[in-house]
């Protein structure tokens, strides 16, 4: 029986079995990606670049997510790790590459400016300083410079010509 205020050094987490196996969607915190196609609305340019990076970057990897909120439309809001090669993967969640940083480092994504914007561990304005070193080295959707509309502003436009029933159908998605 181990001594008062000993416990063990690792928490074990449980999963359920209907969530063993299954793909889990998020809303990667801190980080907007240009806006695909949807309800008859075009996308925005490097929409599909911006996806196919992400898809290649994370299929068949094992990704901790820190949990931090729902949104507004009940998605889960977290911050995806990925673990180094060279660690053990329990250690991954504190030891590894923070999704949204490498995705602004690339050039994919823009920094969330918007109200109730989460950053985990990071914060706003290191976001921003990958986001500005992107642009300078026209990276991703920055290679053609600094023309073009952020998913923010992108959103905003849209946001206007939004009948009822599209708003509805758009809670659950994207």
């Amino acid at each position: 029986m181990p001594g008062f205020g000993w416990r063990w050094p690792l928490r074990f987490r449980h999963v359920p079995k209907n969530l063993k196996d299954q793909t889990i969607h998020i809303r990667v915190a801190g980080v907007d990606a240009p806006e695909g196609a949807y309800f008859g609305r075009p996308g925005q340019p490097h929409a599909e670049e911006s996806l196919s990076w992400l898809r290649k970057r994370v299929e068949g990897k094992v990704i901790w997510c820190q949990l931090v909120r729902k949104d507004q439309y009940g998605r889960i809001v977290a911050v995806p790790v990925i673990p180094y090669r060279f660690i053990p993967l329990f250690l991954g969640r504190h030891w590894g590459s923070s999704l949204a940083v490498e995705m602004l480092r690339a050039g994919m994504v823009t920094t969330y400016e918007q109200s109730g914007a989460e950053y985990g561990p990071s914060n706003r304005e290191e976001f921003l300083r990958w986001e500005a070193k992107a642009r300078t080295a026209r990276r991703g959707i920055w290679k053609y410079g600094m023309t073009g509309e952020t998913p923010a502003d992108y959103k905003k436009r849209h946001a206007s010509s939004l009948s009822p029933a599209d708003s509805s159908r758009k809670e659950g998605g994207s």
